[in-house]
């Protein structure tokens, strides 16, 4: 779910619990830089210290608690969550996991059961909207990709979106927002389809009035005159284009506004990896800095810098519950990062992992260790929280796993 999320900062500057050897969260005021990092203070919190390696002291924390299960029988690229019956006025929900080999499964409770395959070839992404109701699947060549959508309510696919090199869910899941190439001019354009005025995600319904037939029609934001982005629609109003990180070179961020159908630089850096809470205007900022000096900021949508991590993982390792809390999958050894190129050995799978997963609060100044037990040795990623668990894949062997919380 590859797809794959305010804090208001005023008066004195407050900082939150160190983990590991030294590591710890400082809030900075906008004037400071970002190498300005205060003592943490974290009265109350005793026991044991979470293992984590790569530097000096450390301030103890609460001790881990949560247990770790497997959930699916087969490996899984990736998956997603969506109410089980559309009808159904109940909040319970299904997990969908798709495979390599496109098999989708579904886990309800201790049932799982194979419900679809997809067979456009090798799968490159998936993203789920909102709501599950529809699944994008990016396959394909990277040079010429292919889109398909699920609809995961009716279990049927709908026809495959042509010309199309990227492609998100609005944060709702009604809207779909795709690149798509102009053999006209030779650009590419940024088109929005609202699929709430009637239709499907790819195609026109002939049941739409006059009135709306022309509102259901894709509505071109603005063109490009180049390809190589991912789309990421973090915010209500503004859909991000991001570009594919790598230490090896310095890379750039576009924020597009859609009412005012602008294009503006948002943030920049090698190694290029934020993070979006849903529905605000903050960001988990990983960066690159002279070769492997990495770090990890929380920046608003200017670029701004709210706070420092003094702790690095990726941000695809990590899920904004909300403005105040944060779950992360942390490499329990930090010097993994002075030894590898991130992401880029870590994408390439050159690299794994071994991670411990922690809750940060960014309220109460305080950090809890969830899982560090060695067994079983975890790399986490696509983090996401269903009821009482926090879902996540384990790289090690690919399948879907859950934490009691």
């Amino acid at each position: 779910m590859s797809t794959k999320k305010i804090i208001i900062i005023s008066g004195t500057v407050i900082g939150i619990l160190a983990i590991g050897a030294g590591i710890f969260f400082a809030w900075q005021k906008s004037q400071q830089t970002q190498s300005e990092l205060l003592t943490a203070v974290t009265p109350g919190i005793t026991a044991a210290t979470p293992s984590i390696t790569g530097a000096g002291t450390t301030p103890s924390v609460k001790p881990s608690t949560g247990v770790i299960s497997v959930l699916s029988k087969n490996q899984a690229l990736d998956y997603w969550l969506t109410v089980a019956d559309s009808t159904s006025t109940s909040a319970a929900k299904t997990i969908f996991y798709i495979s390599s080999n496109g098999n989708i499964h579904s886990i309800n409770g201790d049932k799982e059961l194979l419900v679809n395959n997809f067979q456009g070839g090798d799968i490159q992404s998936v993203r789920a909207s909102s709501d599950g109701k529809f699944v994008l699947i990016k396959s394909g060549s990277l040079p010429n990709p292919r889109f398909d959508i699920l609809d995961n309510v009716k279990n049927v696919w709908q026809p495959t979106l042509s010309g199309v090199y990227a492609a998100d869910w609005s944060l709702t899941g009604e809207k779909l927002a795709y690149l798509q190439s102009n053999a006209a001019n030779k650009n590419f354009d940024l088109y929005i389809k609202d699929l709430s005025i009637g239709g499907t995600a790819a195609s026109t319904s002939t049941k739409l009035t006059a009135a709306n037939r022309s509102k259901n029609s894709p509505q071109k934001i603005i063109s490009l005159n180049q390809a190589d982005f991912d789309l990421k629609w973090a915010q209500t109003n503004d859909v991000f284009l991001t570009p594919m990180p790598s230490m090896d070179y310095f890379s750039e961020i576009w924020d597009v506004n859609l009412s005012a159908k602008t294009v503006s630089r948002l943030t920049s850096g090698n190694s290029l990896i934020v993070n979006w809470l849903k529905f605000s205007n903050l960001g988990l900022k990983f960066t690159s800095n002279n070769g492997r000096n990495y770090s990890l900021s929380l920046i608003d949508n200017n670029d701004n810098i709210k706070g420092s991590f003094k702790f690095n993982t990726l941000p695809d390792k990590c899920l904004f519950n909300s403005a105040i809390q944060i779950y992360c999958a942390i490499p329990r050894d930090q010097n993994i990062f002075s030894n590898f190129s991130f992401p880029d050995d870590y994408y390439k799978k050159n690299i794994y992992s071994k991670d411990g997963i922690y809750v940060v609060d960014l309220t109460n100044n305080r950090i809890q260790a969830l899982f560090e037990k060695g067994n079983p040795v975890i790399d986490a990623v696509d983090l996401s929280l269903f009821g009482n668990q926090l879902l996540f894949i384990n790289r090690y062997d690919s399948k879907l796993y859950s934490l009691g919380l």
